[in-house]
């Protein structure tokens, strides 16, 4: 199961000799910079100050990754906003922009949608260097994965969507996922390929499933994997039995 987020990643124990990582600051190095570069305008919690708030839904030139990230990286003159072209790398931009994503949800009592932004390299543990690398950051929350026999991926969008990664390209959203309850907690969950999937086609969803105005219940589905659609679907499971 994937934690929620915009990458997908391969993760697997890097050959030795590799160089050593540094260590990682304890401090978060997004607010850190953020509290070096933005703060005296945005305020120190994102709330406004001299410059608008961060935190509501008021966005001038949009609040989705490519506006926020372009504002950050080449400014807005006529807004009295500076470019930062010259102060951020481009993995620090996506760091900032994640970073107001979460503060800007967490302020509204919501989970974030944005997860931690793309990490590309090798990382050390106690007792292992792992080498991390990303194969796309267009993805919004994913939540599971199935790797298939021909190399290609399903991956699970929390908001009920299935996608195929297909050796870096991502496919649309496949066709015939059932409609999940994207609520709070709830949304599409894992995928599982059959492990006799290159003879039958066979994939296994689980998912949230709306239950009168307010509830949900687990749903877990089987349906055959055609080109880019799910269809003969079959309910596997459903908890609670009864509504």
């Amino acid at each position: 199961m994937l934690s929620a987020g915009l990458s997908i990643r391969v993760i697997g124990q890097a050959p030795a000799p590799l160089p050593a990582a540094q260590p990682s600051p304890a401090a978060d190095p997004a607010m850190t910079a953020f509290g070096v570069h933005c703060a005296g305008c945005h305020g120190e919690a994102l709330q406004g100050g001299r410059a608008g708030s961060l935190l509501d839904d008021t966005w001038t030139y949009g609040e989705d990754d490519t506006s926020l990230a372009t504002t950050i990286r080449d400014g807005r003159a006529e807004a009295g906003m500076p470019s930062f072209r010259g102060a951020f790398t481009d993995g620090q931009i996506r760091e900032l922009v994640a970073l107001i994503h979460t503060r800007a949800a967490r302020a509204k009592g919501a989970p974030a949608a944005r997860a931690t932004p793309m990490v590309d390299g090798v990382v050390t543990s106690a007792k292992h260097r792992i080498r991390i690398e990303t194969l796309t950051d267009q993805l919004e929350t994913p939540w599971g994965l199935a790797v298939l026999p021909d190399g290609r991926v399903l991956v699970t969008e929390r908001p009920g969507r299935l996608r195929i990664l297909d050796h870096g390209k991502l496919s649309p959203p496949v066709a015939g996922v059932p409609k999940v309850w994207a609520r709070q907690d709830g949304g599409l969950f894992d995928v599982e390929a059959h492990p006799r999937f290159a003879e039958n086609g066979w994939v296994y969803l689980s998912f949230a499933e709306q239950k009168g105005d307010t509830e949900s219940m687990t749903v877990v589905i089987r349906g055959r994997l055609q080109g880019n659609a799910l269809v003969e679907q079959v309910v596997i499971a459903r908890w609670p039995d009864q509504w």
